[in-house]
């Protein structure tokens, strides 16, 4: 990179040098970064934001511009801090592409014969290609279907849908699903069961190319690789050419913060809402179809986008496309959201009208994928981009059958302390489109520690819609597992979780939990009023940073959590919390009836580099209701920058214990700011009564005092009664759980005793201050007590 005096400078010769292009003549184009370092450079991109070519950037901090070199001058004439990406985009992108023609990638024509050679190869899993209208130069916009009967049309079987290349200049757009057909014909020929399986229950449909005639215009100006002619080709008032169809679709049409008026603008939108043959093409094929989902392929950005587009406003389906959303980034890292959320809007874009226009068709769920980071990236990239992009588009294809069935409303069972009763559920199946639910076929499947599933008829409650059922009681220690299911009349089915069995529901039962976050249990990510587009929550195992760490706490583990995974080689703002905040939820704890609850855990919080260091804030939030209230136990900008211990006693908030939940907050609010968060090694546990034991005579009782004194340093005293003579344990243990100290370890007559601890470990040196619990284990009962040591 450099300056952009430089670039105004060779550009001011290029110009005086050759006469004005007009409106029919090809002309080159720079990369510009306008950094967002004031609010009126901010002010000056919303207000200009639908005019203007934006090719990616990050919300906040800056934008990458495309922009022709006669229009150069008239940005940098605004002001602002702007640097050259590229001086000339064409002539960069074909220095990187192979010998011939266009390196790697395909022309138009190389495409249709690859369509033509997949069907030769593979046809029983690929159709013939068909013709599902024509650009407005006569070229042919080309369909074809992949399923196990390609030639057929079967209704029973789910419809997905996969484009690419809206616009002619994003090569990898048209690659994209050409290779996911040929991967899918090649896998389902070797018997790859899930591709199999896939091809059998789904038909899935290809347009590679909505935009010949776009694509065969950069074949005629850039030969040999390169070309940024984004639009189609219409002819325009005044001369120009060209409507973007991403901005040309009905739904909310017409909008200037997402599209533009301007006919010579990269992002016109068009005369009407679809103008573009390109378009009402694509209209009439879905509006024939039933498809469930979509999936448009564009380029660059490494973003995984869902509607809205035209405002950051929620779809009623916004939990869906979340939860979507998270399972499609999981693996390649995309930022997943809206795009006014996570770079801008856009109006009258492919997904908005799949999901919004159900006048038109059933509901569709409607993705676009940015991939990789180029327009014309590298021949060695294209392979590394498709396998960055087969798991989420297999995904598309997995899911689909499941949207379009029995949905639920349940809350899952909280992890309990509770080992001597059954664990009650509720929840309220909606079948598809209004259909009843088929009353006998909802079922509650569960399995306790990685048995075999037990299936139970879960019945209705009198309450509208709602069906209840229980677990039996479970031992302390238990791992339970269980999944719904019903069906509606019309024979739709659907599971809670989606994806079950494969995907369950999931809790614990114990007076304490730790959670080392090497694996799944029961965190999850994402709360009301979430808007950061970048460093959302993962579990990892981190790549480190001078903000993140590259560790995680635990002695012999590896993962933990992090908001956002950093990708060696970037800069530490790389994946960074950017544009709001981000939240992770631990479980929900069933304490009910504790005496006494702790719960520790660590953390890293990084808020002092960048641009605006100590400007934004790390929060946690503690509930005892399941969630309903909220209390915040931290609330600072000060940052650790290393793994730091964080302990705290619920009854310094709360007089009961009740279901117990914690929230980890990390925001950026402050364009500029580098913040990054790390949670591990979590540890919750409470103290109870033994069941019963109040309503047995004195003589019959194990008792466990109160230690004295308490708060202690370093000797404190503790006593305790047996009703009988037995086996005893007592020993001092950490709020993680972590024996310190046994004390008594033998058989002991009836009666009172006590012992004194010295405030030492088992190698005799001096335990840090801080929350101890003191247990005592008999034939019969198990008590504890909290414990301070301050010095």
């Amino acid at each position: 990179m450099f300056p952009y005096r430089v670039l105004l400078l060779s550009l001011t010769v290029l110009f005086l040098a050759a006469p004005m292009a007009s409106a029919e003549e090809y002309e080159h184009h720079a990369l510009l970064r306008l950094h967002i370092d004031s609010p009126d450079v901010e002010a000056w991109i919303e207000e200009n934001a639908g005019q203007l070519d934006i090719a990616g950037g990050r919300r906040g901090e800056y934008i990458d511009l495309v922009v022709r070199h006669s229009e150069v001058g008239s940005l940098v004439a605004r002001g602002g801090d702007i640097e050259t990406i590229h001086e000339d985009m064409e002539s960069f992108y074909a220095s990187r592409i192979g010998d011939r023609d266009y390196g790697a990638y395909h022309t138009y024509s190389e495409n249709v014969a690859w369509m033509d050679a997949l069907r030769l190869n593979y046809p029983d899993a690929i159709s013939e290609k068909w013709s599902i209208g024509q650009g407005h130069e006569g070229n042919h916009i080309w369909c074809f279907r992949v399923s196990d009967n390609p030639d057929i049309d079967e209704d029973f079987e789910t419809e997905v849908l996969f484009d690419g290349e809206h616009h002619a200049r994003e090569i990898m757009a048209s690659e994209m699903p050409m290779m996911l057909a040929e991967y899918l014909c090649e896998q389902y020929y070797a018997g790859d069961p899930e591709i199999v399986q896939l091809l059998e229950e789904n038909e899935i449909y290809f347009v590679p190319m909505v935009n010949p005639d776009g694509m065969l215009y950069n074949e005629q100006t850039n030969p040999n690789g390169g070309g940024m002619w984004r639009k189609n080709r219409s002819y325009n008032d005044g001369g120009t050419r060209g409507v973007d169809p991403n901005r040309n679709y009905p739904y909310e049409w017409g909008c200037d913060w997402g599209s533009s008026g301007d006919p010579g603008s990269e992002t016109y939108r068009g005369p009407s809402p679809a103008s573009e043959p390109e378009v009402q093409a694509m209209i009439a094929l879905v509006n024939a179809h039933e498809f469930v989902t979509r999936q448009s392929f564009h380029t660059y950005g490494e973003l995984t986008l869902y509607p809205w587009g035209y405002t950051t406003a929620d779809t009623p389906d916004e939990d869906i496309f979340r939860e979507m959303a998270a399972a499609m980034v999981q693996y390649n890292g995309y930022t997943p959201g809206q795009p006014g959320d996570v770079l801008y809007d856009v109006c009258g874009g492919t997904f908005d009208w799949d999901y919004g226009a159900q006048d038109e068709h059933a509901k569709i769920f409607g993705f676009t994928n940015e991939i990789g980071t180029s327009f014309w990236p590298p021949d060695s990239h294209r392979q590394p981009m498709f396998d960055d992009n087969l798991w989420p588009s297999l995904y598309m294809i997995q899911i689909s059958s499941e949207l379009r069935g029995v949905t639920w409303t349940h809350q899952p069972v909280p992890f309990s302390s509770n080992s001597t009763q059954p664990y009650e559920l509720i929840a309220i199946p909606q079948g598809y489109e209004g259909a009843p639910i088929d009353a006998a076929t909802v079922l509650l499947h569960y399995r306790v520690d990685g048995g075999g599933f037990l299936d139970q008829l879960m019945l209705p409650t009198g309450e509208p819609g709602e069906f209840g059922a229980s677990i039996p009681a479970q031992a302390e220690g238990a791992i339970v597992e269980y999944f719904l299911s019903a069906n509606d009349v019309e024979g739709n089915s659907g599971t809670s979780p989606r994806g079950a069995p494969d995907a369950l529901h999931y809790f614990e039962i114990g007076t304490e939990f730790e959670h080392a976050m090497e694996a799944d249990r029961g965190w999850t990510v994402g709360d009301a009023g979430d808007d950061a587009s970048t460093g959302i929550w993962v579990r990892v195992d981190p790549v480190g940073t001078a903000a993140q760490p590259e560790d995680d706490h635990s002695a012999d583990g590896t993962q933990c959590w992090v908001t956002g995974q950093h990708l060696a080689g970037q800069g530490d703002g790389y994946n960074d919390v950017d544009g709001g905040k981000t939240t992770l939820l631990s479980p929900a704890y069933d304490f009910s009836g504790a005496e006494e609850l702790t719960f520790a855990y660590w953390k890293w919080y990084s808020n002092d580099q960048g641009n605006n260091p100590n400007s934004d804030w790390w929060d946690v939030l503690l509930s005892n209701d399941g969630g309903a209230t909220w209390t915040q136990i931290e609330h600072t900008t000060t940052s650790t920058n290393a793994w730091a211990s964080m302990a705290f006693n619920l009854f310094d908030y709360f007089v009961e214990a009740g279901t117990v939940q914690l929230k980890f907050v990390a925001s950026d609010e402050s364009p500029g700011s580098v913040v990054e968060a790390a949670v591990d090694d979590f540890s919750i546990a409470g103290v109870f009564d033994p069941t019963g034991s109040g309503d047995l005579p004195l003589a019959f009782r194990v008792e466990l005092d109160q230690n004295y004194p308490n708060p202690f340093n370093p000797l404190t005293s503790i006593r305790f009664r047996l009703p009988e003579a037995g086996p005893v344990g007592l020993g001092v243990y950490d709020t993680r759980g972590r024996m310190v100290k046994s004390l008594i370890a033998e058989e002991l007559p009836a009666g009172e005793h006590a012992v004194t601890w010295n405030g030492r470990d088992a190698l005799g040196r001096p335990a840090a201050s801080g929350v101890y619990f003191v247990k005592l284990r008999s034939a019969h009962s198990e008590l504890s007590r909290r414990m301070v040591l301050v010095k």
